[in-house]
Protein backbone atom coordinates (compact mmCIF):
# COMPACT_ATOMS: atom_id res chain seq x y z
CA UNK A 1 0.00 0.00 0.00
CA UNK A 2 2.67 2.77 0.59
CA UNK A 3 4.08 2.33 -2.86
CA UNK A 4 1.22 4.02 -4.48
CA UNK A 5 -0.78 5.23 -0.92
CA UNK A 6 -2.30 8.95 -2.08
CA UNK A 7 -4.21 10.25 1.45
CA UNK A 8 -6.32 12.19 -1.63
CA UNK A 9 -7.89 9.10 -2.31
CA UNK A 10 -9.35 8.80 1.17
CA UNK A 11 -9.99 12.28 1.95
CA UNK A 12 -11.44 13.00 -2.13
CA UNK A 13 -12.52 9.30 -3.10
CA UNK A 14 -15.66 7.36 -3.79
CA UNK A 15 -18.25 7.62 -1.50
CA UNK A 16 -17.63 4.19 -0.20
CA UNK A 17 -14.33 3.20 0.27
CA UNK A 18 -13.54 -0.54 2.02
CA UNK A 19 -10.72 -0.75 4.91
CA UNK A 20 -10.21 -5.15 4.71
CA UNK A 21 -7.98 -7.24 6.60
CA UNK A 22 -6.86 -4.21 9.21
CA UNK A 23 -5.88 -6.82 11.72
CA UNK A 24 -4.04 -9.46 9.21
CA UNK A 25 -0.59 -8.97 11.00
CA UNK A 26 -2.27 -10.69 14.13
CA UNK A 27 -4.54 -13.27 12.54
CA UNK A 28 -1.82 -14.20 9.79
CA UNK A 29 0.02 -15.42 13.28
CA UNK A 30 -3.19 -17.45 14.91
CA UNK A 31 -2.27 -20.97 15.85
CA UNK A 32 1.93 -20.53 14.55
CA UNK A 33 3.50 -22.36 17.14
CA UNK A 34 6.95 -22.70 15.04
CA UNK A 35 9.05 -20.00 15.91
CA UNK A 36 9.97 -17.84 12.42
CA UNK A 37 12.88 -16.65 11.28
CA UNK A 38 13.15 -12.28 11.86
CA UNK A 39 12.81 -10.95 8.93
CA UNK A 40 15.57 -8.24 7.48
CA UNK A 41 15.62 -4.77 8.81
CA UNK A 42 14.84 -3.29 4.91
CA UNK A 43 11.42 -5.36 5.14
CA UNK A 44 10.93 -5.34 8.58
CA UNK A 45 11.13 -0.83 7.59
CA UNK A 46 8.31 -2.19 4.12
CA UNK A 47 6.34 -3.81 6.21
CA UNK A 48 6.25 -0.88 9.11
CA UNK A 49 5.33 1.64 6.38
CA UNK A 50 2.71 -0.21 5.10
CA UNK A 51 1.20 0.00 8.90
CA UNK A 52 1.53 3.16 8.79
CA UNK A 53 -0.39 4.13 5.81
CA UNK A 54 -2.87 1.83 6.36
CA UNK A 55 -2.97 3.83 9.88
CA UNK A 56 -3.86 7.13 7.95
CA UNK A 57 -5.94 5.89 5.79
CA UNK A 58 -8.41 4.29 8.46
CA UNK A 59 -7.78 7.66 10.52
CA UNK A 60 -8.52 10.12 7.26
CA UNK A 61 -11.43 7.94 6.75
CA UNK A 62 -13.25 7.88 9.87
CA UNK A 63 -12.91 11.64 9.97
CA UNK A 64 -14.50 12.05 6.66
CA UNK A 65 -17.96 12.83 7.08
CA UNK A 66 -19.17 12.59 3.55
CA UNK A 67 -18.13 8.77 2.83
CA UNK A 68 -19.62 5.70 3.70
CA UNK A 69 -16.86 2.80 5.49
CA UNK A 70 -16.45 -1.00 5.62
CA UNK A 71 -13.35 -1.88 7.79
CA UNK A 72 -12.64 -5.43 9.01
CA UNK A 73 -11.27 -6.47 11.53
CA UNK A 74 -10.57 -9.85 13.83
CA UNK A 75 -11.66 -7.83 16.88
CA UNK A 76 -11.22 -4.39 18.88
CA UNK A 77 -8.37 -5.59 20.49
CA UNK A 78 -6.53 -6.88 17.53
CA UNK A 79 -7.48 -3.27 15.38
CA UNK A 80 -5.88 -1.67 18.70
CA UNK A 81 -2.42 -3.28 18.36
CA UNK A 82 -2.56 -3.08 14.92
CA UNK A 83 -3.30 0.36 14.72
CA UNK A 84 -3.08 1.79 17.30
CA UNK A 85 -5.33 2.72 20.28
CA UNK A 86 -6.31 6.59 19.06
CA UNK A 87 -6.96 5.07 15.24
CA UNK A 88 -9.00 1.81 16.85
CA UNK A 89 -11.04 4.18 19.60
CA UNK A 90 -12.05 6.82 15.95
CA UNK A 91 -13.05 3.89 13.91
CA UNK A 92 -15.08 1.92 16.70
CA UNK A 93 -16.92 5.84 18.29
CA UNK A 94 -17.00 6.88 13.99
CA UNK A 95 -18.29 3.10 13.26
CA UNK A 96 -21.71 1.06 13.80
CA UNK A 97 -20.34 -2.06 14.81
CA UNK A 98 -21.42 -5.23 13.45
CA UNK A 99 -19.92 -8.68 15.03
CA UNK A 100 -19.77 -11.38 13.21
CA UNK A 101 -19.41 -15.13 13.72
CA UNK A 102 -15.72 -15.89 13.20
CA UNK A 103 -15.54 -18.48 9.80
CA UNK A 104 -14.90 -21.90 10.36
CA UNK A 105 -11.00 -22.39 10.05
CA UNK A 106 -9.90 -24.68 7.21
CA UNK A 107 -10.13 -28.06 7.96
CA UNK A 108 -12.32 -27.47 10.17
CA UNK A 109 -15.66 -28.03 8.43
Amino acid sequence: MTDDYDPALIDLGPSVIVLDDLTNQIDNRAGVTVRRAVDEPIIQSVMAAGYGAVADAAMRLAARPDASWIACASSRHNLAQCLGDDVATNLVEAAQVINLPARPRPGTM
